[in-house]
């Protein structure tokens, strides 16, 4: 049994490692992920990342895109409105 675990390591490890490679071809189109996102991040920074700064409309607009979790919702608002910063372990 230890052998045949040793054998597969190996295997397992080249074909984890083949889909994680930097610049893979992920068939996503950078441009049409940031016209979806852009009321999201206008709305946003114009409420400089405050939840209770959004509108009604733009609040409802969160919520439906967090699939009506308040706190998602909220946390999309203060990272869109640059209200948060994530970090250097954020950065690829």
């Amino acid at each position: 049994m230890k052998g045949a675990s040793l054998l597969l390591l190996p295997a397992i490890l080249l074909l984890g490692a083949a889909g994680c490679a930097p610049n893979a071809d992920d068939g996503v189109d950078e441009a049409a992920v940031a016209k979806e996102q852009e009321p999201f991040v206008t709305a946003a920074k114009a409420a400089g990342g405050e939840w209770d700064r959004l509108s009604a409309e733009d609040q409802k607009l969160f919520l439906d895109k967090a699939r009506g979790n308040l706190n998602a919702a909220k946390q999309m608002v203060a990272f869109m409105g640059s209200r948060v910063n994530p970090g250097a372990k954020a950065k690829p």
